[in-house]
C-alpha cells in the first residue's frame, strides 16, 4: 500500500488516521485455496434437482387437465341445462 501524508501541521489528525489505516492494511494476510468440491457430484444432484423438477411439470399438467375436464363438464350441463329449458 501506497499512503501520501502531509507535512503541514494543519493535517495532523487526516496524516494520523491514514498512517493507522496504512498500518491495519499491512497486517491483512491472504490465502489462496483450490475450489474443493467435486464437479461429478455437483452435476448428480443438479441431475436429480432437474428430474424432480420435470415430475413436477408432469403431476401439474395431470392436474391441469383434469381441471378444464371437470370446467368442460360443467359448462357442457349448463348449456344443456339451459337447452332443456328453452325446448
Amino acid at each position: 500500500m501506497i499512503c501520501t501524508v502531509s507535512p503541514s501541521e494543519l493535517h495532523y489528525e487526516d496524516v494520523l488516521n491514514t498512517l493507522k489505516y496504512a498500518e491495519r492494511t499491512k497486517q491483512i494476510k491472504t490465502t489462496l485455496s483450490r475450489n474443493k468440491y467435486n464437479l461429478e457430484k455437483k452435476i448428480q444432484q443438479y441431475g436429480g434437482i432437474i428430474s424432480n423438477f420435470k415430475k413436477e411439470i408432469k403431476n401439474n399438467t395431470k392436474i391441469l387437465e383434469i381441471i378444464e375436464e371437470q370446467k368442460q363438464t360443467k359448462m357442457q350441463s349448463q348449456v344443456h341445462g339451459t337447452s332443456s329449458l328453452i325446448n
